[in-house]
């Protein structure tokens, strides 16, 4: 519980938005919690919880970037297809 103000913190430095930051650390306790089980006692839960938040992150970054560039292609075929012959 002491760690989810850290967590909030460490999301705001990553989005730079408050509402994304709160977002990205509510699934990244969601994904500690679900992992829970392969957490090593006596190890760094602060580490642990921060890199999978900011592995949360990374991945959410890939799909927004892999989705934009989908939506670039698609939109580059439509404007080939509309032009006059």
């Amino acid at each position: 519980v002491q760690l989810i103000p850290h967590l909030h913190a460490f999301a705001r430095t990553l989005t730079g938005d408050p509402t994304a930051a709160d977002d990205l650390a509510q699934d990244a306790m969601m994904k500690a919690w679900d992992a829970r089980a392969s957490y090593q006692m006596g190890t760094n839960m602060k580490a642990w919880t921060f890199m999978i938040l900011r592995n949360q992150f990374y991945s959410e970054k890939r799909r927004s970037w892999r989705q934009t560039q989908l939506d670039q292609e698609a939109a580059e075929l439509e404007s080939f297809d509309t032009k006059p012959r």
